[in-house]
């Protein structure tokens, strides 16, 4: 039973926490049944990300999270102002000085003392967050702890995969397939040194089978084992050229004898000639409440505000499928990085010249420094330029076919599906998109090394544009895998 008095923190659990954990960030977990059932208990993980705690805590049964005091850092998480005492309510932190440990000030008993009332501790027994997947040698307070309280068991924590979903550094995280697994209790008699080594052997144990068995994020290969990386193509145009039939036909065509994956309004995942939609992956429920959101809207600035934050999920997203199925293609209907400047091109015309234009482009990709003036000017007239900069990870497709269309004809074209037209769905908007298409296309050709492809596909048959579309991207794909 959860206690009266812990009721509103259980509900903050129950509706954000860990919808968040499950549903944006995503992970597996194992060896539940070594946690099944009991009470005050040490759990002591690796630690690579502010993520860790986040995703045991929801590894764990409601009841059990809420009576886990994790251990933190003081100089992060003991400040005032409204996130410091925040996060210690919602999460039962215990933090302690790193700075100075004392006899008067042992954070120990402490901790000691959480267990003495019968409550659960998490400890990062390395004491700091690490590089991604790899492990640091343990501090021997946990040893300490586990010899002065024998009859608690002390289950070792290994997470996976989080030190990428969120690095150190990073203040947003990015959906990408992460796992939690706990092991069988150590032993906690003889020394306090002793316990520290049986405890980190076992966490080792757990991170080389999940490199071994690749659960979720495998440590990087060694560079000579390093898998080449998919062919990113992408299939872009307005409205009612055809691109999503075409997408989507295309993930079939090429799936005859490769793994394909594809991102748009479905996740696809293709294979042995036949595409499905993938399994559950981290970040997508989230991706899809926004394009339906876009999709509502019934003002443009709100239009362009939830397809901004779906192009910052899509991205997270396509990263989490190439990640869990290795596709030889990653296919995408439509491009984060083209959708952007094309919509930034038509919604600031008299700014956006083609020196601004590269210089946005250079901005989003990240290649070279942006001058501190360009970047006020983003702040104050583009600020959508300087969110996806900053919170999505844009890289330019490897191949972008691009299907031009009249206008008129593509407003036809949507009427015909019987759906409410889109705000921008005009022949005049579509006109003014397909110009802002081509104008990016042309840059990203010349300067960025991307093979941009353009097929007109006005009254042509739909089978004779994607025999075009899969000809051309067969040619490439053959120059990639060589």
């Amino acid at each position: 039973m959860i206690p009266t008095t812990d009721l509103p923190r259980a509900l903050i659990h129950l509706l954000l926490v860990r919808p968040f954990t499950a549903w944006v960030i995503g992970f597996n977990v194992a060896g539940e049944e070594h946690v099944k059932g009991l009470g005050p208990m040490i759990l002591a993980s690796n630690h690579n990300s502010h993520l860790d705690t986040l995703l045991i805590l929801s590894s764990l049964s409601l009841p059990q999270a809420l009576r886990v005091h994790p251990v933190a850092a003081e100089d992060y998480f003991g400040g005032g102002g409204v996130m410091g005492p925040l996060a210690r309510w919602l999460f039962n932190l215990i933090t302690v000085r790193r700075d100075r440990v004392s006899r008067k000030e042992n954070p120990l008993e402490r901790m000691a003392e959480v267990l003495r009332r019968g409550e659960s501790l998490l400890i990062f027994p390395e004491g700091t967050r690490g590089e991604p997947d790899r492990l640091a040698a343990f501090k021997t307070g946990v040893g300490h702890l586990a010899a002065q309280h024998p009859d608690v068991p002390v289950i070792p924590v290994f997470v996976h995969g989080s030190g990428r979903a969120m690095p150190r550094g990073a203040a947003v995280p990015v959906p990408l397939w992460t796992s939690v697994a706990f092991s069988s209790p150590v032993e906690a008699r003889g020394r306090a040194a002793d316990i520290t080594l049986e405890l980190e052997r076992s966490v080792r144990r757990m991170a080389e089978e999940a490199v071994r068995s690749d659960a979720c994020l495998a440590a990087p290969p060694r560079r000579e084992e390093a898998p080449k990386p998919p062919l990113r193509v992408a299939v872009a145009g307005i409205d009612g050229s055809g691109k999503s039939t075409c997408y989507r036909s295309l993930v079939a065509l090429l799936a005859a004898d490769r793994v394909v994956t594809g991102v748009g309004d479905e996740l696809l995942l293709g294979r042995g000639g036949s595409i499905e939609e993938a399994d559950w992956v981290p970040g997508a429920f989230l991706k899809q409440c926004l394009h339906r959101l876009a999709k509502g809207a019934t003002r443009l600035t709100g239009y362009k505000a939830a397809k901004l934050a779906e192009l910052i999920a899509r991205c997270g997203v396509q990263d989490a499928m190439t990640l869990k199925f290795r596709p030889a293609v990653a296919a995408s209907d439509g491009h984060p990085l083209v959708n952007t400047l094309a919509w930034g091109i038509l919604a600031y015309p008299d700014l956006f010249s083609a020196d601004l234009c590269r210089e946005t482009l250079d901005f989003l990709i990240g290649r070279g420094e942006t001058k501190a003036g360009r970047l006020r000017f983003f702040a104050r007239r583009m600020p959508e330029v300087l969110l996806l900069g900053w919170l999505a990870d844009l890289r330019p497709p490897d191949m972008l076919v691009l299907l031009a269309v009249p206008p008129e004809r593509a407003v036809e074209r949507i009427e015909r599906r019987g759906e409410k037209r889109q705000l921008h769905e005009t022949a005049q908007m579509l006109g003014r998109l397909q110009e802002a298409y081509g104008t990016v296309a042309r840059l990203l050709g010349s300067e960025y090394g991307v093979e941009v492809r353009h097929i007109e596909a006005g009254e042509r048959a739909a089978a004779d544009i994607l025999e075009e579309a899969h000809r051309l991207v067969r040619a490439r794909l053959e120059a990639h895998e060589r």
